[in-house]
C-alpha cells in the first residue's frame, strides 16, 4: 500500500439500503482498507431482515442493524401511508447514521469524510482516490458542514432544462420542485449528515417538508437547508450493480482478481468497461 498522507484520515462509510447479492458485493467495501495505509475506512450498515441475504461473514463491518420490515411498519416507526420506496430510502440514512453517531460518541472520534451509499453501488479506485484528496486538502472548505458532494449536485430538471447546474440566478425561473440530484452516493462532513440525516423526521414524521419522493425531494431538502451540493468532479465510474451485472464480480471473485479493482498498480479499465 502507498502513502497518502502524513496525518492518517478517518472515514466513516456508512452503508443503507436494501441488500441484494451482499455475499458478493460485500467483498468489494472490503478492500477499501486496502488502498492506502493511512486512510482506514470504518463501516456502518442498517438494512432490512433478508433471509436470502447474510451479513454474519462481514466481518469488517464495524457496526450494524438489521430491522423487520413488516414489525417497522406495524409499529407505525413508518407512518407513511400507501407505504413507499422513499420513505424506506430516509428511515434506513436515519438509522445508519444514529449507528455513525453511537459509535463516535462512545470511541471519541471525529471522523475526517462520511461516505453515505447503498449496497450495491460500486465507486472506482479512481473516486475514492479523489475523495482522499479532497479530505486531506488543506483547503478546508472542501469538506465542510454546509457542502456534500453527489455524482450529479444539484441540478434543474424541467421540461425545458435537462439536468442544468443550478448556478447564479438560475433558481429565480423555477421552483424547488424542479431540483433533482442523484441520491445513491454522498460525500461530506459528519455535521452535514447530522442534518441530512434528519430527512425522514421532518418528511415523515414531524410533516414539515414534503414528500417529493427521490431525487427531487433529497435535492429540495439540501436546498431548504442551505447545504450546497455540488457534483463530485472525478474520472471515475459510479455504478448501481444489477443483476445483469453480478457475474462480472462473481467472475472476479472466482479468479482472485477481485483485489486488482482498488490495487494502485493495476490497470483496473479493462474491468470498468465490464460494469
Amino acid at each position: 500500500m502507498k502513502k497518502f498522507t502524513s496525518n492518517k484520515l478517518r472515514i466513516a462509510v456508512c452503508i443503507s439500503g436494501q441488500l441484494r447479492n451482499w455475499n458478493v458485493l460485500s467483498k468489494m467495501f472490503e478492500l477499501y482498507n486496502s488502498i492506502h495505509k493511512d486512510v482506514q475506512y470504518d463501516f456502518f450498515l442498517t438494512s432490512w431482515i433478508d433471509e436470502d441475504e447474510d451479513i454474519a461473514n462481514s466481518t469488517f463491518i464495524t457496526s450494524s442493524r438489521l430491522f423487520d420490515m413488516d414489525i417497522t411498519t406495524s409499529q407505525s416507526i413508518i407512518t407513511e401511508s400507501p407505504k413507499s420506496n422513499y420513505v424506506y430510502f430516509t428511515y434506513l440514512l436515519k438509522q445508519v447514521h444514529v449507528l455513525r453517531n453511537e459509535y463516535e460518541h462512545i470511541n471519541g472520534i471525529v471522523y475526517d469524510c462520511v461516505i453515505s451509499i447503498r449496497p450495491d453501488l460500486f465507486i472506482s479506485l479512481e473516486v475514492l482516490r479523489t475523495i482522499n484528496i479532497i479530505t486531506n486538502s488543506n483547503n478546508h472548505r472542501m469538506i465542510s458542514p454546509k457542502l456534500i458532494y453527489t455524482k450529479t449536485g444539484t441540478v434543474v430538471h424541467h421540461d425545458d432544462v435537462q439536468r442544468e447546474e443550478v448556478s447564479g440566478d438560475l433558481l429565480d425561473n423555477y421552483t424547488l420542485d424542479d431540483l433533482f440530484t442523484d441520491d445513491g452516493f454522498f460525500v461530506g462532513h459528519p455535521k452535514t449528515f447530522d442534518v441530512f440525516s434528519n430527512l425522514y423526521n421532518d418528511v415523515f414524521i414531524n410533516k414539515t417538508e414534503p414528500n417529493n419522493g427521490y431525487h427531487m425531494g433529497v435535492a429540495h431538502y439540501l436546498m431548504t437547508k442551505r447545504i450546497s451540493n455540488q457534483p463530485l468532479l472525478s474520472i471515475g465510474q459510479f455504478s448501481t450493480i444489477r443483476s445483469n451485472k453480478i457475474h462480472v464480480f462473481e467472475d472476479l471473485i472466482k479468479s482472485n482478481k477481485l483485489s486488482e479493482l482498488y490495487n494502485l498498480n493495476y490497470d483496473n479499465s479493462k474491468y470498468l468497461n465490464s460494469i
